[in-house]
């Protein structure tokens, strides 16, 4: 039997968690995939999304990015079978991230959860415990390769603030936070530099780098030399190579809870954020992840489709 998968995946931090499950699927006999970049969901054929949606068993939908719900609730309604990796987290209501999780897990008709706490987290919604098979970990770490090309050669604070969407001045009091916090930890290390990394392009990016903006003025008004402010992304085998050897990161990105405690053993880190404040157990920090994944939906009965769109909710 083949079972035939529609996997939406889009933007560079989410494609980036999907692309070692997409790899182990397509090298599976018992999958055949088809990857639809929803990052531009506006500009996509109306054909190529209705020949992709006509032909899956399965739509897989990862992780918590706005452009996945469109796609997802036309495949709801479609009656495909919706496959949700990442469901159950939860943040700090800081972003509209924990509204898109929510609205994404409510149509997913199989439960893929990090760890206990998400899945406890469904269990409190109403979801039919069946439906959430037991955490599969991360997949973070699955294939990673790391890259220390763009790292310097002295020792740098390594800052990577993303915009809280709910508000302008919060994410500006947030943004400054973290460069006062890379600033005191300049003040007794002498051979310290600042290394700033851009947003990930939600609502509020352009404040974050608006106050980058008006902190490279005043470093450069008063002869401070100290930092590096890069305006364009890095790859990620070369941010995890900046991770992995800066002596403090500054952050309020979930690489505070999976890639840096994973990666570094000696920095140290400060988070001046509401942004994840809430990931306060994250899974085993472990590779295997894609693994486990391809191997729940191994296991599943995928003959009683009727029983797995019903979905119904224990209130």
């Amino acid at each position: 039997m083949t079972i035939r998968v529609l996997f939406l995946t889009g933007h560079p931090a989410e494609s980036q968690l999907s692309a070692p499950v997409i790899r182990r699927m397509k090298a599976a006999p018992y999958f055949e995939v088809d990857v639809l970049d929803v990052r531009y969901w506006r500009s996509l054929e109306f054909n190529h999304w209705n020949e992709g949606l006509d032909k899956a068993d399965i739509v897989i939908v990862p992780c918590d990015r706005l452009e996945q719900l469109q796609p997802a609730i036309e495949a709801f309604f479609a009656n495909k079978i919706i496959i949700r990796i990442y469901a159950g987290i939860q943040t700090s209501g800081g972003t509209h991230d924990d509204v898109i999780r929510r609205m994404l897990d409510s149509m997913g008709h199989l439960l893929l959860c990090e760890s206990e706490e998400c899945r406890q987290n469904l269990i409190r919604l109403g979801e039919e415990e069946w439906r959430i098979p037991p955490p599969f970990g991360l997949t973070h770490l699955d294939d990673i390769e790391v890259d220390y090309s763009q790292c310097p050669s002295w020792e740098y604070v390594l800052v990577l603030m993303n915009p809280i969407t709910v508000s302008s001045s919060r994410t500006g009091d947030e943004v400054a936070d973290a460069i006062h916090e890379a600033e005191r930890a300049l003040a007794t290390h002498p051979n310290r530099h600042i290394l700033i990394l851009p947003p990930n392009g939600d609502l509020y990016s352009d404040v974050v780098n608006g106050i980058y903006d008006d902190f490279a003025k005043f470093w450069t008004k008063t002869g401070f030399t100290r930092w590096t402010w890069w305006s364009e992304r890095v790859e990620r085998s070369q941010f995890l190579g900046l991770l992995s050897r800066c002596t403090e990161f500054v952050s309020n990105s979930s690489a505070i809870r999976y890639e840096f405690p994973a990666l570094n053993d000696h920095g140290e880190l400060f988070n001046p954020s509401w942004r994840n404040q809430e990931r306060t157990k994250p899974p085993r920090l472990e590779p295997g992840g894609s693994d486990r994944i391809i191997s729940i939906l191994k296991s599943i009965d995928w003959s009683d489709k009727e029983r797995l769109l019903r979905k119904r909710f224990r209130f």
